[in-house]
């Protein structure tokens, strides 16, 4: 069954296309049972003499439905070129990925079913774009997050700024506003984070491969790469609306969506496993819910130590101090 969006052959019992991850239609027994046209059919019909520089009834029946074309007489001993026919348009990457993210999110349990070796691209793509976009969120919200922290300790410390009292919204807009004047450079203190949350990403895709190699599973690491990526498009649009949010200061409701990427991250790798399960069912070494279990904590553990490292570096750059001591 050809994909109409990108001209990919795919199976015949197909629903989404494997490469682009669009609808493909589905044809009824009646529409291939239609008997073709019978004004392209030539055989059994009597051939007329032609005579020198005319065109045959075949040569026009035959160019029914194309583009008129000039007729060329050519002499004896003349060469023809060879005509070229053009094939279907290139794909367009941009679109192709905006496609394979939509596709994902709108159905991501049977879009990631469709992914394989070739959406290995896109698969790298939303881990980086992922990373990127929780850590410019966590970025962003932070004043927000520290002046609600603060006003936390304040109603515990009645000796406070705010005197024990309610602070008063002029307050807590100074307060933050001050919060983000002193907050260094995103690159100066997220590179760090941004790193180990994107290696992160990567090293866990590569233990849930090994591991589910382990159980007897056939798998290309690829399409491993491709699948996780597909899973990864929805915390990375939160992830992204969570940034959005935070330039119209409502950093309450991006703090929020940032903790649901968060969240979404592990629900993805897991929903990444269990997809192999569905495909590939059967007794197995491990149970694929231990093996979901595993690497779900070794992703925890990592977002847990990014988050870690920003804060720490954070707190040196403000005050001045070395950071806290690494406990790992």
């Amino acid at each position: 069954m050809q994909c109409p969006k990108c001209f990919t052959i795919n199976e015949d019992e197909a629903l989404f296309c494997a490469s682009c991850g669009s609808p493909i239609p589905v044809v009824t027994n009646e529409e291939e049972s239609q008997p073709a046209e019978s004004h392209l059919t030539i055989e059994n019909q009597p051939i007329e003499p032609i005579a020198p520089g005319t065109t045959s009834k075949v040569e026009t029946a035959s160019t029914i439905g194309n583009e008129p074309e000039a007729s060329v007489e050519t002499s004896p001993g003349a060469t023809v070129p060879p005509q070229v026919t053009q094939g279907p348009p290139k794909n367009d990457f941009f679109n192709t990925y905006k496609d394979f993210c939509f596709a994902s999110i709108k159905q991501p349990w049977q879009s990631s079913l469709a992914t394989n070796h070739s959406h290995l691209s896109f698969g790298i793509i939303n881990m980086v774009l992922a990373s990127f976009f929780i850590i410019a969120a966590l970025y962003l919200t932070t004043p927000y997050l520290l002046m609600r922290f603060t006003l936390f300790i304040e109603q515990l410390d009645p000796t406070g700024m705010t005197g024990g009292g309610a602070a008063s919204a002029e307050e807590i807009s100074a307060m933050q506003a001050e919060i983000s004047e002193l907050m260094p450079g995103f690159f100066e203190l997220s590179m760090q984070p941004l790193f180990i949350l994107g290696a992160g990403l990567f090293g866990v895709t590569f233990l849930s491969y090994f591991l589910l190699q382990s159980t007897g599973k056939q798998l290309d690491w690829k399409d491993m790469m491709g699948r996780f990526g597909s899973f990864l498009a929805l915390p990375m649009s939160l992830a992204l609306l969570a940034v959005v949010l935070t330039f119209v200061n409502l950093e309450s409701f991006a703090s929020f969506l940032l903790l649901l990427s968060f969240m979404l991250l592990v629900l993805a790798l897991a929903a990444s496993i269990f997809s192999y399960q569905t495909q590939q069912p059967g007794n197995h070494k491990f149970d694929v819910v231990f093996l979901a279990a595993i690497t779900g904590a070794a992703l925890l553990f990592i977002q847990y130590y990014a988050v870690f490292n920003y804060f720490s570096e954070l707190i040196a750059l403000l005050s001045g101090m070395e950071p806290p001591e690494d406990p790992f």
